[in-house]
């Protein structure tokens, strides 16, 4: 009897450590991918098997591109983050003369350690560009009083900051995977390792260049302010001082206007007798009709009411 309560006991023990085992491989967690490889197989390496040298490159490159990431918030949560702007500023002017003002507009933006990108002069006026220091631009703005009447000013700040610091933090980044793969092309053993590290650099290349000419333009932008300058003469005023007025032009004008008056009054005329008359002469005879001796239209008001 008791020999049979044991055989009985250990078959129930065993299929309990069978259920205990199959429940605890059926919780056990599952392999995450990191995401270095995910992101380095998103740059197009880490699916190269079978060479040391492409997942070498391939981790290293998700390594950059992933701190890049976790770094995506610059300076702009500092309290030292500076700001970039691009600054515009345009003035209309009036002026007493047009003489040397393209002279007198490069000593102004000499004055203030900036240049004149372009510049015309027409008999109506003068107008030019002129780029000056950003740390210039408001005292040069302030200053635009002394060339001459200032008419109409206005400032535009356009706040460049996250393009430029995110154009920043990409550009050593691709600076960084540039100096890896130049490490790694020295150090490749065979012939496929060799032409897929260079086509990686030379890729990496291409964009670092790309990205300095867009970090040079912009830079440029930033730390020279533009400012348009156009400049006029009062009303009235030519070069020489003030412009009377041509009386023989004036009275050349005015009968010019009379002529044309007395043109389009006979034009007016011709127009009333040709589409006029006939107008008049069939509303006159519907008239008579309808309403005159004839009466059609009296004579069936009264044979209506008649009848």
């Amino acid at each position: 009897m008791k020999s049979k309560l044991l055989n009985k006991l250990l078959v129930f023990s065993f299929i309990l450590a069978v259920i205990l085992s199959a429940s605890s491989c059926s919780k056990e967690q599952p392999v995450i991918m990191s995401s270095n490889f995910a992101r380095a197989d998103s740059i197009g390496v880490a699916n190269t098997k079978g060479s040391a040298v492409k997942k070498s490159v391939a981790m290293d490159m998700a390594y950059e591109t992933e701190e890049s990431v976790d770094n995506g918030v610059y300076e702009s949560a500092s309290p030292n983050f500076e700001r970039k702007l691009i600054k515009t500023g345009h003035l209309n002017m009036e002026v007493a003369t047009l003489s040397d003002l393209d002279k007198t507009v490069a000593e102004f933006a000499q004055k203030y350690n900036g240049y004149v990108t372009n510049s015309s002069m027409n008999e109506n006026g003068f107008d030019a560009t002129v780029r000056i220091p950003n740390r210039n631009f408001e005292e040069a703005m302030n200053s635009a009083g002394d060339l001459g009447k200032v008419k109409y000013r206005s400032v535009n700040s356009q706040d460049v900051s996250e393009d430029f610091y995110d154009l920043q933090t990409r550009l050593e980044t691709k600076k960084t995977m540039q100096k890896k793969l130049e490490s790694y092309l020295s150090s490749a053993k065979d012939m496929k390792d060799l032409l897929e590290v260079e086509r990686q650099l030379n890729m990496v290349t291409t964009e670092v260049e790309s990205m300095e000419g867009r970090m040079k333009r912009l830079s440029n932008q930033i730390d020279y302010s533009t400012i348009y300058i156009g400049m006029s003469l009062p009303t009235g005023y030519d070069n020489s001082g003030f412009n009377w007025p041509d009386l023989g032009e004036s009275f050349r004008e005015f009968g010019y206007n009379i002529v044309k008056f007395g043109a389009g009054l006979l034009m007016f005329l011709f127009y009333l007798v040709v589409y006029g008359i006939p107008v008049v002469a069939v509303a006159a005879f519907f008239f008579w009709l309808l309403f005159g001796r004839v009466g059609l239209l009296v004579k069936l008001f009264k044979w209506l009411k008649k009848n």
